[in-house]
Order: C-alpha cells, then structure tokens, then sequence
C-alpha cells in the first residue's frame, strides 16, 4: 500500500531578473510526514515554502499540496495549509482572542469559540487572550502565530523558522 502524497513538485523553480534563487526542485512527501528543509542563508528554503504556500509563483515547474494543483485553485489549496512564517504577522491593536476570531471567521470554522480556547491554552495565552497583541512580546506573537495558522485544522502545516522568538 502506497501513502498519499501530501505534497509534490516537479521542476520548481523560482527566478528574480536574472537570478536563480530556486532551481528544479523535485520532492515527493507523503501525508502525515515531517520534513525539515535545511541550508544556508539566502539557499532559497523561504522562497520555495512561498511557492507552495502561493505566496509566491514559481517561474517554471509544478507542484501539488494537499491534492491541490498549484497553479489552477490557490484559493482551495490555501484553505487546506497553515503558514507559519518567521515573522508573525499579528494584528497588534487586536487581542489574541480577537486575532484569531477575526481568522476563524475568514476560513469559516465550525465551533470557532471552542476551537479558539483550545488553541489559546495550548500555546498559552490564555490568561493574556483580552490584551492587545501590542503588549507581548515576540515570543507571544509566535504563539499566536502559530495558533492562527492552526485555526482551521489545515492539512498541511508550512513552517518557516517556527521558533522565531520562542523560549
């Protein structure tokens, strides 16, 4: 018996002017794995998680994630991941409770106020889900972070540097 393939790409390949920062990657990674991609600065890690995550288009290839093909349904396949970059991107005049609402509601999660706990406890805020995300700290804004790229149980969880800013 074979695994699914959670994700795959033939020839990617990402391109600025005349410089290569990604060049023919193939991978074949099989639902339910976990896969580090290890390198140097600037080896292209970033851009290549951008291209699967359609935060970015590759210049020639392609690829699958979660059944999706690149190229013809972002929109499905970015409902199917969590993103989790080095940078949190959190909406600092909101509150944890209220960033993750906001997302819940984007992606439409069933028993959201449920889902929300849970998660602010896992990552432990909690106690601090009613204070403006401008008042913690990186490492907070991480934690919340990373719940609001778990919010709507993706198949598929992109991390980039998740420990960013982590004790």
């Amino acid at each position: 018996m074979t695994a699914a393939i959670a994700v795959e790409a033939q020839g990617l390949t990402r391109r600025y002017g005349g410089l290569e920062v990604v060049r023919a990657v193939d991978l074949r990674i099989p639902t339910g794995a976990r896969v580090a991609l290890l390198g140097a600065n600037g080896a292209g890690k970033t851009t290549l998680l951008a291209m699967l995550a359609t935060l970015v288009s590759p210049t020639a290839g392609r690829a699958t994630v979660a059944g999706h093909d690149l190229g013809r349904r972002p929109a499905a396949l970015r409902r199917a991941i969590g993103v989790l970059g080095h940078q949190p991107m959190v909406y600092e005049e909101m509150s944890s409770l209220e960033n993750l609402q906001f997302f819940a509601r984007l992606y439409g999660v069933p028993d959201a106020d449920a889902r929300i706990e849970e998660l602010l406890r896992t990552v432990g805020l909690w106690l601090r889900r009613r204070e403006p995300a401008a008042v913690l700290s990186r490492g907070y804004h991480q934690r919340l972070a990373l719940a609001r790229a778990l919010v709507h149980r993706p198949a598929i969880l992109f991390a980039d540097e998740p420990e960013t800013g982590l004790d």
